[in-house]
């Protein structure tokens, strides 16, 4: 069968595959794209490749125990899915992921979101973050670093609202952990998925990053027309897990004054 367009003229099929791994708790999902092209347009193969190193401080998602994390990466129609670690808020996996992609292709970002594995019941999302494929073709992740997962406040009870919060980067107000991995995007002939183990030396060669820490002051003034004037207001400032709450103050003529 061969594709025509409303000319009659042939179209080229491009296809983003996927391909199952051997794993459950490691694996590529299998999936197809299609996006039709005249034969004039030429495509170019690519490589995402995911430098995964390790995650801290992320939110469990039930109320007794730790969490049992594991990360899934969601490019085009592709998707996979790290091995889960036990018991652990502060994982390491020290991987290479290699996502195959032509150009040009439908999908403008890369989805990773972080799951609470649960045994028996669905996985929960703890939260997510988006990343634009220009960005990463342009090599401005090409060195390791800090990505922030967002999501829905911790305690969260709203069933659909918190699915939301935590699925969508833009919904997410809440810091639910960060992990640290480099993004790059290489030309390849003829690229399949797979994924490489860190040798020993470039493990070592990453552990040595130094992390550098900043204070950070917010100067708080007033407030004014707050939904109920009787009530007593704090202000709270959250940055990543550090909180700091405000003492309560009722208004002075309809005025909170924090300073």
């Amino acid at each position: 069968m061969v594709l025509k367009d409303e000319e009659n003229k042939p179209v080229h099929k491009l296809s983003d595959m996927g391909m199952k791994g051997d794993s459950d708790d490691d694996q590529f999902a299998l999936g197809t794209a299609e996006l039709m092209l005249p034969p004039s347009i030429k495509t170019t193969s690519y490589y995402l490749k995911v430098t995964l190193l390790k995650a801290q401080k992320l939110i469990k998602m039930d109320l007794l125990g730790t969490i049992d994390p594991f990360l899934v990466f969601e490019f085009g129609s592709s998707k996979y899915k790290t091995k889960k670690i036990n018991n652990n808020a502060n994982p390491t996996w020290n991987q290479v992921i290699y996502i195959p992609f032509s150009e040009p292709m439908i999908s403008q970002l890369l989805n990773i979101k972080a799951y609470d594995y649960d045994l028996g019941t669905k996985d929960e999302i703890v939260g997510s973050m988006s990343y634009r494929k220009n960005d990463i073709m342009a090599n401005k992740y090409k060195d390791p670093f800090w990505i922030n997962i967002y999501g829905s406040q911790k305690g969260s009870s709203q069933g659909k609202k918190r699915k939301l919060m935590n699925s969508v980067p833009a919904m997410g107000t809440y810091w639910k952990g960060r992990i640290l991995m480099k993004l790059e995007a290489e030309q390849a002939e003829k690229p399949q998925q797979k994924v490489e183990h860190l040798e020993d030396k470039e493990i070592n060669m990453y552990s040595s990053l130094i992390s550098e820490s900043y204070n950070i002051q917010v100067d708080v003034y007033y407030g004014v027309e707050f939904a109920n004037p009787s009530d007593k207001y704090s202000i709270v400032v959250r940055w990543a897990d550090e909180e700091v709450e405000f003492s309560k103050l009722k208004a002075d003529q309809g005025v909170w004054k924090f300073y």
